[in-house]
């Protein structure tokens, strides 16, 4: 874990990147693409560059180019680990010097508020032209089935806050971010 940062609902940005992974996916809803790109977001949770996204957007990557905040050019990674019942993937980006997110510690409960961050995009001819977005809802439910056709939770968190193509693997905070 990392040690609690002093965030507001404006720093999320800095800590939210998009992610471009090229090489042969297994699209839950379309199949099979090889040499094909796909695109998603993700959130830095470590200085050093760990970013926490969904195994679907990094799967069958043969290449990961990061956006991230505050750099030039997109940024190097390299897959650490993927759980794919969870649908969770961890990356390593190059470099060091990142600002992270810290982990909410609060009791999570029905009405309160959160915020998806991430970078919407519905394929890789786009992401260039994605601007970060936030989108603004409420928890609906902290005990909702996470049995999907790509990933099989006992229990998720239910929010309503809008998510398009492309914010997958991107945070989901509260106010304080």
């Amino acid at each position: 874990t990392t040690e609690a940062t002093e965030f507001d609902i404006a720093d999320v940005e800095h800590s939210v990147v998009k992610i471009l992974a090229e090489g042969t996916f297994v699209d839950p809803e379309v199949g099979e693409q090889a040499n094909s790109a796909g695109v998603g977001s993700g959130a830095i949770v470590s200085e050093d560059g760990i970013v926490v996204t969904n195994n679907h957007v990094v799967t069958g990557a043969a290449l990961l180019r990061v956006t991230v905040p505050g750099e030039d050019e997109p940024v190097n990674a390299k897959i650490l680990a993927v759980i794919e019942c969870s649908d969770l993937a961890v990356i390593q980006l190059d470099g060091d010097g990142y600002t992270p997110l810290s982990y909410f510690d609060g009791e999570v409960t029905t009405g309160l508020e959160v915020y998806a961050a991430g970078y919407p995009a519905s394929d890789a001819n786009t992401i260039d032209e994605v601007d970060y977005t936030l989108t603004r809802g409420i928890i609906s439910s902290t005990t909702a089935s996470g049995e999907t056709s790509w990933a099989s939770v006992d229990e998720v968190l239910e929010h309503d806050a809008r998510i398009r193509g492309g914010n997958s693997g991107g945070p989901l905070v509260d106010t304080e971010g």
